[in-house]
């Protein structure tokens, strides 16, 4: 600091800042010399990425009990009695994430022993029952053959030529308050882009024919939570992929939210 005594304001202090810039640019090299060094590397070992053959995963078929009014059952169309029932049951369980079964029992069958085999079927570990009306299995994944396919959806291409397959579509199998009609109304009108998902492999000649089922799950406001194949009897993955897919785009009417099992069948056209 410097003291100036001359003039008419009498002493004045002005403040000598050299010693001040002297310190500030000695820490600035301390810190650029310093700075660098305490920089450190971490190792950090990266996981190499590794290609995964994974199978597709494996298509359950559909378990449905059927009781009918002379009193003898039926597990997937096989006769089964009471005894046979929960071993076989315990076997098509045995594995699966969803432990389902369609129980459907003809109008004048034995209401105490349908119960008694849904009693067999909860022993044996099944958790849910979805109960089917007899007009279910008449339009069911077998039943989509032949003259079936009269009043199913053909249509034509884009060009205006005939399309290469038919499909037709069997009565949904609702688990929930979703009205099986309104559900089947909002798959008949995909039918165009359900049906490409069968022709771009019909074209190169890697299917035939065959049923796909694909099971839904809807939400309460309509919309598909997920989809998946549950069923097929035309092993085709690109074919059943595509078809959930479709499905996964669907909007169905809002209402109680509901796990649905919709059969769509395809064959060929017949030449016009």
């Amino acid at each position: 600091m410097g003291a100036s005594l001359g003039g008419q304001g009498g002493p004045q202090s002005d403040i000598n800042i050299t010693p001040l810039v002297d310190i500030v640019l000695v820490l600035l090299i301390i810190f650029m010399v310093i700075t660098p060094l305490l920089a450190k590397n971490i190792p950090v070992e990266v996981p190499q990425k590794t290609e995964l053959d994974e199978p597709p995963p494996e298509i359950q078929e559909q378990v449905v009990l059927k009781l009918f009014a002379d009193g003898h059952a039926e597990l997937n169309r096989r006769t089964v009695t009471p005894e046979q029932l929960e071993e076989k049951l315990r076997s098509k369980m045995a594995g699966r994430s969803e432990r389902v079964m369609f129980f459907e029992g003809e109008d004048t069958a034995v209401y105490g022993y349908a119960v008694k085999l849904m009693d067999i079927a909860k022993g044996a570990g099944v958790t849910t029952i979805g109960i089917m009306t007899p007009g279910d299995t008449e339009n069911d994944a077998s039943a989509l053959q032949g003259d079936a396919y009269a009043a199913a959806y053909s249509g034509r291409d884009g060009q205006g030529g005939p399309r290469l397959g038919r499909i037709g579509a069997g009565q949904p199998t609702v688990i929930g308050g979703a009205d099986p009609a309104s559900l089947a109304a909002v798959v008949q009108r995909y039918f165009s882009d359900l049906l490409a998902c069968y022709e771009q492999e019909a074209a190169a000649g890697r299917v035939i024919s065959g049923t796909v089922t694909t099971k839904v799950e809807i939400n309460g406001s309509g919309t598909v939570v997920s989809a998946s194949t549950q069923a097929s009897s035309m092993g085709n993955p690109v074919v059943e992929g595509c078809i959930a897919q479709r499905f996964r785009a669907m909007s169905f009417p809002a209402g109680q939210a509901s796990t649905v099992s919709f059969p769509i069948g395809f064959q060929p056209n017949a030449a016009p």
